[in-house]
């Protein structure tokens, strides 16, 4: 299943609405992953498109099989989730710069690991289930992060120095987990 879904509102004039199926059209109409991803890239560094970017606040890229998040996604600066599953990601970029996002869904893809400097400073879910991901960062540059889902991964431990203090829900099921350390339950938001 491919999707990728901007909310068109009643709000968006014409040029906004045609520069949406513009690339809609150009994800639905490449059959390789490489000519796909080069034809949004260059979509996404079209200026004339600027107007349209900043009036999204929701993408969906489902199942595109999109290999990496092209840094061109820093142009949807007023982004407020951001879901990415079911595609072939294998990492996090840290050059992220999505100062709004609060929502964001990497699920069913490659992922390994977190990187403990993804700075996305309004970030309140991160949605990693159903990768590959062996641990658990101790820190992330996220420091309104309330909940963390890492769900059918390969994790086998939780750090003993975990310091996401903002976390309300870590969730960890469907892992190889055996052993929390009690260093856990200083988190001081964690139900």
């Amino acid at each position: 299943v491919q999707t990728c879904a901007l909310p068109i509102s009643s709000n968006l004039n014409q040029h906004q609405k045609n520069c949406f199926e513009q690339l809609k059209n150009i994800i639905s109409s490449h059959n390789t992953i490489y000519n796909k991803g080069q034809s949004v890239k260059d979509w996404l560094q079209d200026s004339s498109n600027q107007i349209a970017l900043d009036s999204f606040t929701s993408l969906k890229f489902i199942g595109l099989n999109l290999i990496t998040i092209p840094l061109e996604i820093n142009n949807f600066r007023n982004l407020h989730s951001l879901n990415l599953s079911e595609n072939e990601i294998s990492e996090i970029p840290t050059d992220l710069d999505l100062p709004n996002l609060e929502l964001l869904w990497i699920d069913k893809n490659k992922i390994i690991y977190i990187p403990e400097n993804l700075r996305l400073p309004n970030l309140l879910s991160l949605s990693i289930v159903d990768n590959i991901i062996s641990k658990i960062p101790k820190k992330l540059s996220c420091p309104k992060l309330q909940e963390l889902v890492l769900a059918k991964n390969k994790i086998s431990k939780v750090p003993n120095e975990i310091t996401i203090n903002s976390l309300i829900k870590l969730i960890l099921q469907d892992n190889m987990i055996i052993y929390f350390p009690q260093s856990i339950k200083v988190l001081p938001n964690l139900q």
